[in-house]
């Protein structure tokens, strides 16, 4: 009777802290950087982040299942100690990982984003009409920091022979090394040269050329697009 009982403590303790790792490290990882893009956040919390946690409430609760005593009383007294222990185990990690997490640069308390401006040439095989899902503009600034922009396609101009199409994109961890990668596969990579925390700007850089397509290919000459930046308080 005594490992039924330590069984259904643990069971139930290890559901319950599947559930609860699942809401914890979903608001962690996010805070962390990690995109859901392809649902990469949801998938790693599922599949490692809540696992572990589902391990550790069924050990916990079995150890507690096994205390003598008898009654529901007492089936409840070990739960609530198994379900407390291993929610404060997941609580005190969670917190550890959430304050220790790379913030958004701020500048004197306000979000900053990269406004860009994406030329695409005359000579170019683009299609005329660009839509959201062939052409696409991300910044990333590391392994764990991907994200898409937002590519203002109704406020697209002409000037000499070429599109122009504006955007912008959120800065969301301190990097010393961004890209923005833009257009259909594969994409084209830009270097953006900015500091971990960078100061907003009242003009536009330079007009930068792509180094390479994202597959480290090189990209022909009538098919580099050019984009240029300015960096400034979110909007």
């Amino acid at each position: 009777m005594r490992w039924i009982r330590a069984l259904a403590v643990g069971g139930t303790a290890a559901i319950l802290a599947y559930i609860f790792a699942f809401v914890v490290g979903s608001i962690v990882m996010g805070v962390r950087g990690m995109g859901d893009f392809e649902g990469e956040r949801s998938m790693f919390v599922a599949f490692v982040v809540s696992p572990a946690a589902l391990l550790v409430g069924l050990i916990g609760g079995v150890a507690f299942g096994q205390r003598t005593g008898q009654g529901a009383g007492h089936f409840f007294k070990q739960l609530g100690l198994a379900i407390a222990t291993t929610w404060s185990l997941i609580a005190i990690v969670g917190l550890l990982a959430y304050t220790t997490a790379d913030r958004p640069p701020t500048v004197d308390g306000k979000p900053l984003e990269v406004a860009f401006e994406v030329r695409i040439p005359a000579s170019s095989t683009l299609p005329t009409d660009l839509k959201i899902g062939a052409f696409m503009v991300s910044l990333t600034g590391g392994d764990r920091d991907y994200r898409f922009a937002d590519v203002q396609f109704d406020a697209t101009r002409t000037e000499d022979g070429a599109r122009v199409i504006p955007g912008a994109a959120g800065l969301y961890t301190h990097s010393n090394h961004r890209q923005l990668l833009v257009g259909t596969g594969p994409s084209q990579m830009f270097d953006l040269p900015l500091p971990p925390t960078p100061a907003p700007s009242n003009g536009w850089s330079e007009w930068l050329s792509p180094t390479t397509f994202a597959d480290l290919t090189p990209i022909p000459d009538a098919e580099k697009l050019a984009l240029r930046y300015q960096v400034r308080f979110a909007r």
